[in-house]
């Protein structure tokens, strides 16, 4: 099998947690995204400017979900890292947003995928600045109108990650809590 090759770092170290959240261990980026038995911790974010989210198509250098596309930014949780920290930054290196206030945290899950477990916490953070993609990490990123018929039509088109998937059904059950007009 030939290697892939990809942008990200595979000697990151990330905390393994259990299913209830808790540090039992640490390993390799390499190992946890081939051992769904090694529950690591990871962050999604959606910015919206008003009620249009953005959402990124991910590198075809990403070494998980190449090429498609998911929430406005997303990323692990490093070692020792807090969920809400690890956004912040990933706000900063995939977007060029500096956040310093409170994001808003929607839901923590489990998501198992067919090589990895992911405890991910998501959050919503609503800005009017301008996005500025990394374009290592994203080939391609834009607002779209959320609202049913994205979920029934627009999401249904594109190659999403399950990540993305779940959140924006999650999402528009609850419209009310959390697609208030920013």
């Amino acid at each position: 099998m030939p290697l892939t090759l990809t942008t990200d770092p595979q000697e990151e170290v990330f905390d393994v947690v259990n299913e209830k959240d808790e540090v039992i261990g640490t390993a390799l980026r390499s190992e946890v995204h081939k051992d769904a038995s090694l529950i690591h911790r990871s962050i999604a974010v959606l910015v919206f400017q008003n009620n249009r989210l953005y959402l990124q198509r991910r590198s075809e250098t990403k070494d998980t979900y190449a090429g498609y596309w998911t929430c406005s930014c997303s990323g692990h949780v490093n070692a020792g890292e807090t969920y809400e920290d690890a956004a912040k930054r990933e706000l900063g290196e995939e977007l060029g947003l500096h956040v310093e206030e409170p994001l808003l945290l929607l839901q923590k899950k489990i998501i198992r995928y067919p090589k990895e477990t992911e405890c991910i916490s998501f959050f919503r953070y609503n800005t009017s600045a301008e996005i500025v993609a990394n374009d290592t990490e994203i080939s391609e990123g834009r607002f779209f109108e959320f609202n049913q018929r994205f979920i029934d039509v627009e999401l249904r088109s594109l190659s999403v990650t399950p990540c993305l998937k779940y959140i924006c059904d999650y999402l528009m059950k609850r419209p009310s809590k959390y697609l208030a007009k920013s």
